[in-house]
Formats: C-alpha cells, sequence, structure tokens
C-alpha cells in the first residue's frame, strides 16, 4: 500500500518498517539456503564440525565438515584434505593445535581438496583446525 507507517505483528515482535527492513525479536529458522546481497553481520556464528575425518593414507583424509581437526603425522610434510566444501576460490584457515617449529600453511587448494604443508618434517604429529569459508 502507501507504505505509511510500520507494521507490526505479535505485539511488535515481528515488525516491517517503511524503508524494507525487518526486525524479528525472536529466532529464525529456515529449511533452505539463505542469501545476503550485502554485509551480513552476526554477534556470534557457530560453525558445524563434522565427524571425525576418514584416514586413507598417511598423507590423506576425507573431512565433510565447513570445519574440522585434523592431524600432519611426524616425518610427513603435507596432508591432503578432501573436502567437497572446498573450492579453488575458497578461503581456507588452519590453526595448529600442536606447537610447531614452522607454520604451516595451505600448499595448494582446487574444487573438493586443499593440502596442507609445513617446511620441514617435524618428529611429533601436528594437530590443527581448519575453517573453510565460501
Amino acid at each position: 500500500p502507501l507504505a505509511q507507517a510500520n507494521v507490526n505483528f505479535l505485539g511488535g515482535k515481528i515488525t516491517f518498517d517503511t524503508l524494507g527492513n525487518i526486525k524479528v525479536v525472536g529466532n529464525a529458522e529456515f529449511a533452505k539456503d539463505v542469501s545476503v546481497g550485502g554485509v551480513l553481520s552476526a554477534k556470534d556464528i557457530a560453525v558445524g564440525r563434522a565427524d571425525v575425518p576418514q584416514i586413507i593414507s598417511d598423507t590423506e583424509v576425507i573431512a565433510t565438515g565447513s570445519s574440522g581437526l585434523v592431524m600432519l603425522l611426524a616425518g610427513k610434510t603435507e596432508l591432503k584434505v578432501n573436502n567437497e566444501k572446498a573450492t579453488a576460490d575458497s578461503l581456507i584457515f588452519v590453526t595448529p593445535k600442536t606447537e610447531a617449529d614452522l607454520p604451516i600453511y595451505i600448499k595448494t587448494q582446487s574444487d573438493g581438496q586443499f593440502t596442507v604443508g609445513i617446511k620441514v618434517e617435524q618428529t611429533y604429529d601436528t594437530k590443527f583446525n581448519f575453517l573453510i569459508v565460501n
């Protein structure tokens, strides 16, 4: 209609203002995807961690979540992580959970996988978290 005033529902718990903004006092749940054309801001973000990665070999695992905990074994300089959420353009963050003499880094990445590397073999296993952002 004329957009002359805000529209409130449920005693003001849901408000549509004259500029098209929506304010919801309670939680929202969506059965499908949500797209944001502008900036997404949040006080907190909860990212689900997938199950324990499936070990393929000493240098390769399958991890299914957008975040997880994996381990680069002692004596190895890289670990390939197969993950359908990874793309060539993903931002992939790795954070060591074990003290390491050298930094770990993303050596390669492509659709469906990324490889984490360290320059020199370590004498101990190096656990690290990863987070894939698309």
